[in-house]
């Protein structure tokens, strides 16, 4: 193999790369997107579902922290903290160290909401793990701490 087929047989590799990871980030926003869809009425969104988890653990934590750990805006995680509120499945309340501050904490209704959630989401992760091959789990797997790696990097 020449110099100029291995050039060549290196780009199609990249394009074929790049190709597929578009193929993997567009079912997966289409994927999101049928989920949060076919959410079942009184249930949690992914979105929401993540949230709540953000909270849990922590000690009366602040919006800032909660919209951090989400990787969203402080004004995205107000909204969304503010939604769950009317749902009654969080209560805000004044941090007693600053007043200007506000912690956050899941009501008995958001616990019971958390877990239903972590079920459905437990699920189907369970089918999409079952439909790979072990062998290409463990690839999988490995690749995909690789690319998280990667971007990162970014």
């Amino acid at each position: 193999m020449g110099a100029l087929d291995t050039e060549t047989t290196g780009a199609q590799s990249a394009e074929d790369f790049w190709l597929g990871l578009d193929e993997f980030l567009r079912a997966l926003r289409s994927a999101r997107g049928r989920a949060a869809a076919s959410v079942p009425p009184g249930e949690l969104t992914i979105s929401q579902y993540k949230l709540l988890e953000a909270i849990v653990g922590r000690t009366s934590p602040r919006i800032g922290e909660i919209a951090a750990s989400l990787d969203v805006a402080p004004p995205t995680a107000t909204r969304m903290i503010a939604a769950l509120e009317r749902e009654g499945l969080i209560e805000r309340h004044a941090a007693a160290d600053d007043r200007r501050a506000v912690t956050i904490e899941l009501t008995g209704a958001g616990r019971e909401a958390r877990k239903r959630a972590k079920r459905r989401l437990d699920a189907k992760r369970a089918r999409l793990y079952e439909s790979l091959d072990p062998d290409d789990r463990q690839q999988a797997a490995r690749l995909l701490k690789s690319l998280a790696e990667g971007m990162d990097a970014l």
